[in-house]
């Protein structure tokens, strides 16, 4: 008899730690480890992107800065600051009254200035975006060719602004699910900078 309730008491335990797995909660769907794997396809896939308009001859201005650029231009912020704080102490004597009134007037010009130009980047990136949707369609309608030719290189070119626009379409919309991230938008105006220079490239191009 004790050689039987063993089995039934070890099948007994295996369904119940069974059940107790089935109803554990779920974890979410997306991780920030798998969203930071996501931009970090996204970027790849522009940086390939660029090379292949570099191989076209199309060169990609980036009016915008990149996430990295970003980051780097930040951190110097903090080292300016300091030393024209550490001016004044240690010039004091050959200069005077004048070396006491020229450092407060280097910061305040300095802080002005950095929000002026990140407010003007917004709306030029906002026009940007909107005159390279108009131009992605003017690279469609000209992508269009029959199959039984050959491509022309014009035509090879506007097939890579219509494709290089459906990427910036696909990574902006990507960037809207996420407006606190930094890498994302800049990565959704690197897209459009591609975008806009290969259509530009499509449209003064005779077909």
């Amino acid at each position: 008899m004790t050689a039987r309730r063993e089995p039934l008491a070890t099948t007994a335990a295996l369904l119940l730690l069974g059940g107790l797995l089935a109803c554990k909660p779920k974890q979410p769907a997306h991780s920030p480890k798998e969203l930071a794997d996501d931009i970090a396809k996204i970027e790849a896939a522009l940086e390939q992107r660029e090379d292949e308009l570099g191989r076209a001859g199309i060169v990609v201005a980036r009016r915008s800065p990149t996430a990295k650029d970003a980051a780097q231009t930040e951190t110097p912020a903090e080292p300016i600051e300091d030393t024209s704080v550490q001016e004044p102490t240690g010039d004091p004597e050959p200069t005077g009254d004048e070396a006491l009134d020229a450092p407060p007037s280097e910061p305040t010009t300095t802080t002005a200035e950095r929000p002026a130009d990140a407010g003007a980047v917004q709306p030029a990136a906002e026009a940007e975006f909107l005159r390279a949707r108009r131009a992605g369609n003017t690279a469609r309608n000209r992508a269009k060719r029959s199959r039984a030719r050959p491509l022309t290189r014009c035509e090879k070119i506007c097939e890579l602004a219509q494709t290089t626009c459906e990427l910036r379409d696909r990574v902006c919309t990507m960037a809207g699910d996420h407006p606190d991230d930094v890498r994302y938008e800049a990565a959704c105006r690197r897209a459009g900078d591609q975008c806009s220079a290969a259509t530009l490239h499509c449209d003064s191009c005779a077909v």
